[in-house]
């Protein structure tokens, strides 16, 4: 999924010249996103690929796993950098969540704060420069991603870190709907599709809290997945 930046970076370079302040740190996001995810394949690996919540890859902590929340926090911020990072409050928020995520996570307090700050500054943002609701559907990944989690977690069915994982990285793909969406808007001069993704989200997410609503207490009651190692 993080490769998907670095193309929309090569297909609208000019576009994103024009509208964000340093398009080439999209370039060092992707990486860091790259080695979070890589570090968490290694984290799974030394599970075993049985994720409970006394793994580090489920509520424990781990090498790996601080890893892994390090750089994909780090890509985060540079995504944020690349947005506005001209604007010197926008600069030191992600350079102190960077330096605050390995505190926090060593302490194992507040360990997601910093990437939901970042994480919620990239969408605001994002949507204040592209004017492209669809990006809002960013928060409805990362709400995907905790209610596969905690189910995960509750049950031990291990299909649920499939969806947990499809979930986390499915977001970045609404950063790069939004850009391709207002670049091309910006050739045609059309921006009516505006007002047809703002209805998109909300059918989406009214939708998606109903289906998740009504089947908490169904999924709930999945067995959980033997483990045989």
């Amino acid at each position: 999924m993080p490769l998907a930046i670095v193309m929309m970076v090569e297909k609208h370079s000019g576009f994103l010249s024009e509208t964000i302040d340093r398009p080439d740190f999209l370039y060092y996001a992707s990486g860091c996103l790259i080695l979070g995810s890589l570090f968490e394949i290694i984290q799974n690996t030394k599970d075993r690929w049985y994720i409970t919540a006394e793994t580090a890859s489920g509520k424990e902590s781990g090498l790996f796993d601080g890893l892994f929340t390090f750089f994909i926090l780090t890509g985060q911020a540079f995504i944020l950098i690349a947005l506005m990072g001209n604007a010197n409050w926008i600069l030191w928020t992600a350079v102190l969540a960077t330096l605050m995520t390995p505190i926090f996570y060593i302490k194992e307090q507040f360990v997601f704060l910093p990437t939901s700050i970042i994480g919620l500054l990239n969408v605001i943002i994002g949507f204040y420069i592209f004017s492209d609701p669809i990006i809002f559907l960013q928060l409805a990944t990362v709400v995907m991603t905790l209610y596969f989690f905690n189910l995960l977690i509750r049950t031990k069915a291990q299909s649920f870190h499939g969806l947990t994982a499809l979930s986390a990285s499915s977001g970045i793909w609404f950063l790069v709907l939004s850009v391709d969406n207002a670049a091309q808007a910006q050739m045609s001069g059309n921006f009516y599709y505006q007002l047809s993704n703002w209805l998109i989200v909300a059918s989406t997410l009214i939708g998606l809290s109903f289906i998740f609503l009504l089947n908490w207490k169904r999924l709930n009651q999945i067995g959980e997945t033997k483990n045989y190692s």
